[in-house]
């Protein structure tokens, strides 16, 4: 694999072009309502508000995984979906107010896509200009309108799909990863501890990591 030399310039512009992505951003996600202490909802959002108050409470007492009795006849917590968001929201909300720090989570995902693009394409070795250009052709896709439950576009993450849009946007960088892992024979314990953040965030986007890991499964 040949290393790309990266100048001084190059650098600078990415860094604008990510400022701008990033400002684009913030036009639709209006700062003073994303630090505002209001409830979000919307979608299934109700709920996930429920279980970040209820991971905010047991990582309090030391455990993550538990049980509720507010429904019902009670349910497990944290035993059969992901806890790695809410377990940064707890976190998070130690320092800011639980509402706000639910709204960065929630919006988390679609802020870093760009960057992960970017930083995948780098890995991959693409010249100047096309990590930039790549990270600025997730807008599209961010926007997009034409499904707001299978996750990754902003509709699904205000709906409640907000695990899976994190999980997704760290999948491409392990791709990227992954392949230069292999190139290279190195990357083996950062692609471990990678892919297993990603599976606390969501199984769905393992899911898709599989598939299109079969791509690199070919004789040199």
């Amino acid at each position: 694999m040949k290393k790309v030399k990266i100048k001084s310039f190059e650098i600078w512009i990415d860094v604008l072009v990510l400022a701008m992505i990033w400002l684009f951003l913030f036009t639709y996600f209006k700062p003073e309502l994303i630090f505002s202490d209001t409830t979000v909802s919307g979608g299934d959002m109700g709920s996930h508000n429920y279980l970040a108050k209820y991971m905010k409470e047991s990582l309090a007492q030391g455990r993550i995984i538990g049980y509720s009795h507010d429904w019902y006849g009670g349910l497990p917590m944290f035993q059969f979906y992901f806890p790695l968001s809410y377990v940064m929201m707890a976190l998070l909300s130690t320092i800011i107010h639980a509402n706000i720090a639910f709204k960065l989570m929630t919006i988390f995902g679609t802020f870093i896509m760009p960057l992960c693009t970017y930083v995948a394409f780098r890995i991959f070795d693409f010249r100047f200009p096309m990590p930039a250009i790549a990270a600025a052709m997730v807008l599209p896709f961010l926007f997009l309108q034409s499904n707001s439950m299978y996750g990754g576009n902003i509709p699904s993450s205000l709906a409640g799909v907000f695990s899976f849009s994190i999980g997704m946007a760290l999948s491409i960088v392990f791709i990227a990863s992954l392949y230069k892992g292999i190139r290279t024979k190195k990357m083996l314990a950062f692609n471990v501890i990678l892919l297993g953040i990603i599976a606390l965030f969501h199984i769905i986007p393992i899911i898709t990591i599989a598939l299109s890991s079969v791509f690199f499964l070919r004789k040199d």
